[in-house]
């Protein structure tokens, strides 16, 4: 009995073989396929962990219309419309004053780089010994104009950054539409991925969850329209025209 147990113990306990360092090496690679493979997905996981998180803040309202004998798609149709309202309306407010400001900027421009190329000239003039040092106000102008050919390319790669964010924007309404409409797939099958034992534990908390979600949203709303009204009415009474804009 004794002599039988001695091997046993000593293949547990001996050295490093050629089998444990296949199986630290499958490890490894498991591992590092894992990370990329969780490394390019987080774009994604993202994507629907936000999708998730807006539609536990916008489920009350649907709730809501829902008990007042509104059916949940129109609920929901109703519920992304006021949405999409609000977006316009901040949109159309905010972008007429950046457009100004910038129609403006290009405006001043020439007029500022005059007064750079005067600036320059007046200083070297007055010290001669960095008129070499100092750039001229023409090579200034000769880089700015090489730089052209890579500012296209920055608005090219910005263009095609602006179509992909459009899709994956479509596609998040498309997706927060379908969580919106009928939430019960995805609760059921959350909960059929977790233990029997902790079941109860996970539903309890998934509601908690919600409810913190909500009440967030609400305090986030009440505190914008606190500030914005506060903000507005300081600029109102300092004279700063348009002051709730």
């Amino acid at each position: 009995m004794t002599n039988s147990t001695l091997p046993e113990k000593h293949d547990e306990l001996g050295p490093f073989a050629y089998r444990d360092g296949r199986r630290l090496l499958i490890l490894i690679v498991l591992l590092l396929a894992g990370w990329l493979l969780l490394r390019a997905l987080v774009p994604v996981l993202l994507l629907f962990g936000i999708v998730i998180l807006l539609a536990m803040v916008l489920n009350p309202l649907v709730v809501y219309l829902e008990r007042r004998r509104v059916p949940r798609p129109a609920g929901v149709a109703l519920v992304l419309i006021a949405l999409a309202a609000i977006v316009v309306l901040v949109v159309a407010v905010a972008v007429p004053t950046f457009t100004d400001q910038l129609q403006l900027l290009i405006q001043r421009a020439p007029g500022a780089w005059q007064s750079i190329r005067g600036h320059i000239a007046d200083f070297t003039e007055r010290y001669p010994a960095l008129q070499n040092t100092l750039p001229q106000a023409d090579q200034i102008a000769a880089t700015v104009g090489n730089q052209a050919g890579t500012m296209a390319n920055v608005l090219l790669r910005s263009t095609i950054g602006v179509v992909g964010g459009l899709l994956i924007f479509v596609f998040a309404v498309l997706l927060l539409i379908f969580v919106l409409s009928n939430p019960r797939p995805l609760i059921v099958g959350y909960l059929a991925v977790i233990p029997d034992r902790h079941r109860e534990k996970a539903r309890r908390t998934l509601i908690r969850m919600m409810e913190q979600m909500t009440a967030w949203a609400r305090g986030v709303a009440i505190n914008g329209v606190i500030t914005g009204a506060s903000t507005g009415i300081l600029l109102w009474a300092v004279g700063v025209q348009p002051a709730f804009v």
